[in-house]
């Protein structure tokens, strides 16, 4: 994505349909996994632990994608031009979705083997997380605390980035 050249609007929308997309794959693998009803006859002893790693998996998640975003946008150089600074904001956004829906993943992939609901629930609560760190404007201004200047060219959205 260096040398790409976009718009401010071209970009925050990039953003949402990432952010869209992880969610809505989420949404649907877990509809579709619903539907199957999952498999009662493969009901393990074993996979009683997971209904113990499952929530350490969603809140570690939510915890480190948090605590990575915080650090990257600390270490992150505010002299650097705009689009390098939003270049690297993807970057992190990405990072911290990724974790929440390895996570939800794993939750859900575990009610499919076992038809234990409450792994559902957990998946569930990961999702409502991921709904509630969608990108915004707002966000970005304040996260990436951008000056005057740089919040103008962003609400142009004809603005170029090259």
């Amino acid at each position: 994505m260096e040398n790409q050249i976009y718009t401010s609007k071209q970009y925050l929308t990039s953003l949402r349909v990432i952010h869209f997309a992880l969610l809505l794959g989420q949404i649907i693998f877990a509809a579709i996994t619903l539907l199957l009803g999952g498999d009662e006859t493969n009901s393990q002893s074993g996979l009683d632990s997971n209904l113990i790693i499952a929530p350490v998996l969603i809140v570690s998640g939510i915890l480190i994608g948090y605590f990575i975003e915080q650090n990257k946008l600390k270490n992150l150089d505010h002299r650097a031009p705009l689009k390098a600074k939003l270049d690297k904001y993807r970057t992190i956004l990405i990072t911290k979705y990724s974790l929440v829906e390895g996570a939800v993943l794993f939750s859900i992939v575990n009610y499919l083997l076992t038809s234990n609901f409450v792994f559902l629930i957990y998946a569930l609560f990961g999702i409502a997380y991921m709904v509630f760190i969608g990108p915004s404007k707002r966000k970005l201004f304040v996260e990436l605390k951008l000056s005057s200047d740089e919040q103008e060219k962003l609400n142009d959205s004809s603005y170029t980035f090259s």
